[in-house]
């Protein structure tokens, strides 16, 4: 599974309805943690969609 804009798209909308209060930044951490225990290198565009440009 790679990280795109397009597959968190679809993420976010799959889970819209199961998830209630989790924020934007806890799908953020929980991607990160995914890519981290895979020992994955995080896609460019993770660190796009990052305010500051950073992760």
């Amino acid at each position: 599974m790679e990280f795109t804009p397009g597959f968190f798209e679809k993420f976010l909308v799959y889970t819209r309805g199961i998830t209630r209060s989790v924020t934007l930044s806890g799908y953020r951490s929980a991607i990160k943690d995914l890519y981290r225990l895979k020992r994955i290198a995080l896609p460019v565009e993770f660190y796009l969609l990052h305010p500051t440009g950073s992760p």
